[in-house]
């Protein structure tokens, strides 16, 4: 390899050296090129443009190196259409695999949903004293007890609700939904989290003022059906209320 324009030379190791000495010169370039990619991998596009090669002669080196299990060809969530290798011995980086949150390249919705719903009832019986104190009570504003990330990801790791060994960024990924959903909050401390009653997200949601927004059958309602609006008593004391 060429430094500052002098010619230069670095050691391989055994097993790397005896992988290429049983390679072509095609085959050594277009392995290089994937070794250097890492655990991100390369598109055969790139590879392509990187080697100078006749697509004919870069795809035969493909399937040759493939089939020998010197490099494989992964998916990235992020462009999922392109053709990605990279060594057969490297695991892809979360940045091409979408992370826990990723199966066969789809985002798995129930699963974030699932774990989403446990946590939020995990963070909610830490954040108000026990129905026998009192309902609707409150803890002081000095109570020490409000979870942090690192304890939500040892019960979570020790609740067995899933196999898949998520840490401490990938549990903080979840937090930060729950706050989005207005379903918990960060305190002032930076690190702990509280729930939010429901009740309480209720009176802040301004399409919940209307009856429509409490409902329970507002999915049936329509013009012409047994439930409609034109029909609604509920709308029509409303309105006078707030007209």
């Amino acid at each position: 390899m060429m430094l500052n324009g002098e010619l230069m030379y670095k050691a391989q190791r055994k097993d790397d050296a005896k992988k290429m000495s049983g390679l072509e010169g095609d085959e050594q370039i277009v392995y290089g090129i994937i070794k250097a990619a890492g655990t991100e991998g390369i598109w055969t596009k790139i590879i392509k443009a990187k080697s100078n090669l006749h697509q004919t002669v870069m795809t035969r080196c493909l399937k040759s190196l493939e089939s020998n299990q010197l490099i494989k060809a992964v998916k990235s969530v992020k462009t999922p259409t392109r053709k990605i290798y990279m060594l057969f011995d490297l695991q892809p980086s979360i940045e091409v695999t979408g992370g826990p949150w990723f199966t066969d390249q789809e985002l798995d919705v129930e699963f974030i949903e699932r774990l989403c719903t446990a946590i939020y009832r995990f963070v909610e019986s830490r954040s108000f004293p026990p129905k026998s104190v009192g309902i609707g009570k409150l803890y002081p504003a000095d109570h020490s007890g409000f979870p942090n990330v690192s304890q939500i990801t040892n019960w979570l790791r020790n609740s067995e609700l899933t196999e898949v060994d998520l840490g401490i960024s990938e549990v903080g990924n979840l937090l930060d939904v729950l706050v989005c959903d207005g379903k918990i909050e960060q305190q002032p401390d930076g690190t702990t989290y509280r729930a939010i009653r429901q009740s309480q997200v209720t009176r802040l949601d301004g399409f919940t003022e209307a009856p429509c927004g409490r409902c329970p059958a507002f999915m049936l309602c329509e013009e012409g059906s047994p439930v409609n609006p034109s029909g609604c008593r509920y709308f029509d004391e409303w309105l006078e209320e707030v007209m």
